[in-house]
């Protein structure tokens, strides 16, 4: 990503294309609204052979480089989300995803200003308490230096509402350093850094992509588009066998797993993948270290983790290896107890189990014993 001179010369839409509305672009092309399937099927072929370029970025996970056209950009952007959407909820996340990142490493080297204006483009409530002269904003003291015995002081930049707070953190609720009870709070909001206040926003481009494009994967399209799309198809198939055959085939387990005794918390972490949701770390550690636990094969696993839009094969295989045991340590991870689980808000049910292994072992049990009688 290019330096913050750089990206704070860059025009706004082309840094931040969900900027202008789908409405709002397609007045600007159109002069009126048209039919979302109007703008690929009637657009210049050149929107849609950058639109493809940009694709190809997002389902390689590769940098992509904007032109300084907002009109090329614009339509690339907007086209990009309507070839996802007519390919399938897999590349239409993974795409959003993509999308949602890069416009999270902008937001990181881009002004306060421009921060601001990203906000009250989604519709979010954000305040930036500094100024030109002193960009610090709200200082709070957090400790003593023990070598100097000075104030460490941590600059806040920015707030907004605790209501707006708790929506961005909806997906990221799991992770202890986005609970509200270790936010720094006052009159009514939460008080945040540069690189909170642009991780949370990156949340909320994601809710808004999200609801920019109907599915369209069963609309049918014809000519040049029908081979663009073709062409991607071939090029990104998205390897994905259903869900329950993944879990329930192991080569490693003696017996196959029983995925109707998965307890409550780890059926939610599958429907997510389902989904093609993104889980957060400590949820990836609780299916993890529980699939590797009840015998699932590594390869399966790494199967089942290609639903997420932000899968990694390298990094996804070598972190299962890591908490299977074999690799570095080579100690096998437990999976998370319940009052664990409970602390992260992954916990969905009260079973009356100190861990999830502990109610698949009785489920299991339970199966066997209806069986023999």
């Amino acid at each position: 990503m290019k330096g913050s001179d750089v990206i704070q010369r860059l025009s706004p839409y082309i840094k931040y294309p969900f900027m202008v509305s789908l409405n709002e672009y397609m007045r600007k092309l159109y002069g009126s609204s048209v039919p979302i399937t109007h703008i690929i099927e009637h657009c210049e072929s050149g929107y849609v052979e950058r639109a493809v370029i940009r694709v190809r970025s997002a389902l390689k996970d590769l940098e992509y480089i904007p032109s300084t056209s907002e009109s090329i950009e614009l339509s690339a952007f907007y086209i990009g989300l309507i070839l996802t959407s007519a390919l399938g909820k897999w590349y239409f996340r993974k795409y959003i995803d993509y999308e949602s990142r890069r416009s999270y490493e902008y937001l990181l080297g881009d002004s306060e200003d421009n921060i601001v204006k990203v906000a009250n483009s989604l519709g979010v409530q954000v305040e930036f308490l500094g100024n030109p002269n002193d960009k610090c904003g709200e200082r709070v003291v957090v400790g003593t230096d023990l070598t100097t015995s000075k104030p460490i002081i941590h600059c806040f930049q920015f707030r907004v509402p605790i209501t707006t707070y708790l929506r961005g953190i909806s997906k990221l609720a799991t992770e202890p350093k986005w609970k509200l009870v270790n936010q720094y709070l006052k009159n009514g909001y939460v008080y945040l850094g540069k690189r909170e206040i642009s991780r949370l926003l990156q949340e909320f481009i994601k809710y808004k992509l999200m609801g920019t494009v109907p599915d369209l994967s069963n609309t049918r399209f014809e000519g040049y588009v029908n081979e663009v799309l073709e062409r991607l198809r071939s090029e990104f198939p998205t390897q994905l066998r259903p869900v329950e055959e993944i879990v329930e085939k192991s080569s490693e387990s003696p017996q196959q797993v029983v995925n109707e005794a998965f307890p409550p918390c780890i059926k939610v972490l599958v429907d997510m993948l389902k989904r093609n949701e993104n889980l957060s770390h400590h949820q990836r550690f609780a299916l993890a270290t529980f699939l590797i636990n009840v015998g699932v094969d590594i390869e399966e696993i790494v199967n089942l983790f290609r639903y997420a839009p932000d899968f990694n094969e390298r990094m996804t295989r070598y972190q299962l290896e890591h908490l299977a045991g074999l690799r570095g340590s080579k100690r096998k991870y437990l999976t998370y107890s319940c009052d664990k689980m409970k602390s992260l808000g992954i916990c969905v049910a009260n079973c009356g189990v100190k861990s999830p292994l502990t109610y698949y072992k009785k489920i299991v049990k339970k199966f066997k014993d209806e069986v023999r009688k």
